[in-house]
């Protein structure tokens, strides 16, 4: 056990790390179940075209994940070596790129929101729907900009619980104005998608201005203000590059990877979209506790790593891999239990119901490796600043098993199932990948730099 730490601290320490991230996970999971749920009530078109018009602020903040989880490959190490003021400097970096890139998506989705939902739809009566549910939700995206990096970046220095908070907060503010403004109440005219554009602007900025408030009055480490924004150091640029891309360009290629899965089970019919978009629910909510391990895996780790104990980092790793490994199992039997209450949905056709109880099972055994492989290469590998071969790993698997997916269906015929088994390989390809990187200890890097280069 010389290679592991169960201590009641330690333990300790990783659960008040890890319950707030996988609280705040499931609010997030809970946040787009609630906006489906009373669209749905409304009318299909509008269901639809909300789906459509959110694409541009999912990828929005896959751009926000990628930038702020860069950001904290860095800024962990440096809590470690209790470099505050270097950590305001990565922040004010990262706060820069974000608020960039919010004016354009701002931008093409205020101004131009017909062009974007042409991207995804030829449909004359979606892309009406959606250009209106853009052109209000286009003000947000600055909002969140701000929340969503300030935010992240706590939590390499451990706090954790605001966010949770905070976004709670945001559920509640949502869903009650989503009712009001959606099917009229309290005199207010039902407003349909329109509605839920509102109450989606109106959550953002409260999101803001409770961030604004804990910034201003709560908040006594970090104590990020405006000005640092401006602050510039290009050594720090260039750590920020070096670290932030790889792991931005992971997130982006793995969002691209499964929705391209899903364009391949799309075109197999329309029983195999309704299993699949189920099953692809149910793993979100079963896989909360395991990616929440992975985050704070990479805050434990690359704290320990900036504390220069990297032997210690060594043990905390296998303990947390070994803890993921538990997270599998319990994912896997859940999934396994859901599977046995399929019969409560009545709405799907006999062949859907059969292809969801097949890939429920399916989905059960990829969440296990699924479990895993977050916590190695998203927590561990990254809080050394091994970002490169997470990258490579995850994006050659995918797209491998991605493409063998698409040759089986449509060269081969494959049944949905089959299909849908082939393209979930990816996971369970990664694992001795990431084995043997964790084993050889080259993901352990010290990549902060002295005081008086980041000054």
């Amino acid at each position: 056990m010389k290679n592991f730490i169960f201590t009641k601290q330690f333990l300790s320490r990783m659960l008040v790390i890890s319950v707030p991230i996988i609280l705040q996970n499931l609010i997030n999971v809970a946040v787009s179940m609630l906006d489906t749920f009373m669209l749905m009530n409304v009318s299909q078109p509008e269901l639809s075209a909300s789906s459509l018009a959110n694409q541009p602020t999912f990828l929005f903040s896959v751009f926000l994940f990628g930038l702020s989880a860069g950001g904290n490959v860095l800024a962990a190490q440096y809590n470690g070596k209790g470099d505050i003021k270097t950590i305001r400097k990565i922040t004010g970096i990262a706060m820069q790129l974000a608020l960039a890139v919010s004016v354009v998506f701002s931008f093409l989705s205020i101004v131009c929101p017909e062009l974007l939902m042409k991207i995804y739809t030829n449909e004359s009566r979606l892309i009406t729907l959606g250009a209106e549910y853009l052109r209000i939700v286009g003000f947000g995206y600055v909002f969140m900009a701000v929340t969503n990096i300030y935010l992240n970046m706590l939590r390499s220095i451990e706090n954790v619980k605001v966010s949770m908070f905070i976004y709670l907060a945001s559920f509640f503010i949502n869903g009650i104005l989503n009712y009001i403004f959606i099917f009229g109440a309290l005199g207010v005219p039902a407003m349909g998608i329109k509605g839920a554009a509102v109450a989606t602007l109106i959550a953002r900025i409260s999101e803001f201005i409770m961030v604004l408030f804990y910034a201003r009055y709560g908040e006594k480490v970090l104590r990020f203000k405006a000005k640092h924004i401006f602050v510039f150091n290009k050594y720090l640029y260039m750590d920020f590059i070096k670290y932030s891309v790889p792991v931005l360009v992971n997130e982006f290629m793995w969002a691209f990877g499964i929705s391209s899965q899903q364009m391949v089970l799309g075109r197999m019919g329309d029983d195999a979209v309704a299993a699949a978009n189920i099953v692809s629910v149910l793993c979100r909510l079963t896989t909360v506790v395991g990616f929440g391990i992975a985050n704070a895996t990479s805050i434990m780790v690359g704290k320990t790593i900036g504390e220069g104990e990297l032997k210690r980092a060594r043990q905390e790793a296998n303990t947390l891999i070994a803890v993921s490994v538990g997270c599998g199992v319990m994912s896997f039997l859940l999934l396994i239990l859901f599977g046995q209450f399929t019969g409560l949905i009545t709405t799907l056709t006999p062949n859907a119901m059969w292809l969801l109880k097949q890939m429920l099972f399916v989905g059960a055994i990829y969440t296990f490796f699924q479990s895993f492989n977050a916590t190695n290469i998203v927590g561990v590998l990254r809080s050394g600043g091994d970002v490169t071969f997470g990258l490579v790993t995850d994006i050659t698997t995918l797209y491998a098993t991605t493409a063998l997916g698409a040759v089986l269906a449509f060269a081969f015929n494959w049944p949905p199932v089959a299909v849908y088994f082939m393209m979930s390989t990816d996971e369970f390809l990664k694992m001795p990948l990431g084995l043997w990187r964790l084993a050889s200890g080259k993901w352990i890097r010290n990549i902060t730099r002295d005081s008086e280069i980041t000054d």
